[in-house]
């Protein structure tokens, strides 16, 4: 271990605490001691990092020790802008999900809003950050897509994080995405009226859950979409919603390929700690209506024993209390994981954290 991370102990003990949905007496009493222990920049930017910001200031006032100032402070300036983004992406999503209806466009809302709605809508606070509305097409629907969209003010699109300036992207671009790289640009809007970090509205588009349609996807985006319903967002709106085995398999895979990118310098670059806790809260609350027979033979068939054989167990190392060593022991294949295997022997903790 290096000075750094010797010097970061408490805060990532801290940080790893705060990212839990219930904490118990002992628990609360080791936070307690913590908070006047640590550094506040740290543990403050680490938070913001790896989204559990809005969660670690649930815990400090659901659990009283909100009198650390510093903390308190800057987490409700965080909770300000947090609640605005998610505000006008709920907006936006009641309108999308119209126009996809009117226009008979299959799709299913993945990540951020629907987990947010499935997993944290009983908090006292607004815990579950997001900042874009994550869409599943079929491919062959992406001309339909693009015209629902433009309909309703969307472009093609980026935006300048300094100067929050919306620019087109090039149609070069757009065509080279779909040819060689089976992405396309996120389609975007600027919203009304304006606030400061919640100014534009994203739609991420996806037509593949698995390698991003680069390879053959183990499961098809046909299959999903038979393992669809609908779901209702807070009696505002319903919008179509992955059945909960498919809701796992989903995000897990989601993890395990940002683990797999080549270009990460750590292999935890791109996941953030709320990423994990939302596989643990996917588990906990379908725990009993899953057939867990049936999740561990569709992996099997589909060669996907290993991948979420690192996803589940590093979600484990996390959140101890998990319980699934029912499926960890049946997905283990005994290989080589590589680079993965220093964390799968319990080092988490120090990939976890300075990465990004």
């Amino acid at each position: 271990m290096t000075d750094g991370e010797i010097m970061h102990e408490r805060e990532q003990q801290l940080l790893l605490y705060m990212a839990k949905n219930n904490l118990s007496q002992s628990e609360v009493q080791k936070v307690r001691r913590l908070l006047t222990e640590v550094q506040c920049d740290y543990v403050l930017s680490q938070a913001f990092i790896n989204g559990i910001g809005n969660l670690f200031l649930n815990n400090l006032i659901e659990y009283g020790l909100d009198n650390k100032y510093p903390f308190l402070e800057y987490f409700a300036d965080l909770y300000t802008a947090s609640c605005l983004r998610r505000d006008i992406h709920v907006k936006a999503a009641k309108e999308l999900t119209q126009a996809f209806a009117a226009y008979k466009l299959d799709y299913v809302l993945i990540k951020g809003l629907n987990l947010q709605n499935k997993l944290y809508s009983t908090f006292r606070f607004h815990v579950r950050d997001f900042s874009d509305l994550d869409v599943l097409i079929r491919k062959n629907d992406l001309n339909k897509f693009e015209h629902i969209v433009s309909e309703i003010g969307y472009t093609e699109g980026r935006i300048e994080k300094k100067t929050q300036i919306l620019t087109q992207v090039s149609r070069t671009e757009i065509l080279e995405g779909k040819m060689f790289y089976h992405q396309i640009p996120d389609f975007l809007k600027k919203a009304e009226p304006y606030y400061s970090y919640a100014n534009v509205i994203d739609i991420d588009v996806n037509f593949s859950a698995f390698w991003g349609g680069q390879f053959k996807d183990a499961i098809t985006i046909d299959e999903f979409f038979q393992h669809k319903y609908l779901e209702n967002y807070n009696n505002e709106f319903c919008y179509w919603s992955l059945e909960p085995m498919y809701e796992i398999i989903q995000n897990c895979f989601h993890i395990y390929k940002h683990l797999c990118e080549p270009q990460s310098q750590n292999i935890f670059d791109g996941i953030k700690i709320i990423n994990l806790l939302d596989i643990y809260n996917l588990i906990q609350k379908y725990r009993e209506q899953i057939n867990w027979d049936e999740f561990l033979l569709l992996l099997h068939q589909r060669d996907l024993d290993a991948p979420f054989y690192v996803v589940l167990s590093i979600v484990q190392q996390i959140y101890k209390d998990l319980n699934i060593d029912f499926l960890l022991d049946r997905l283990n294949t005994k290989k080589d994981y590589g680079q993965m295997q220093k964390v799968l022997d319990g080092e988490i903790q120090k990939y976890l954290f300075d990465h990004f």
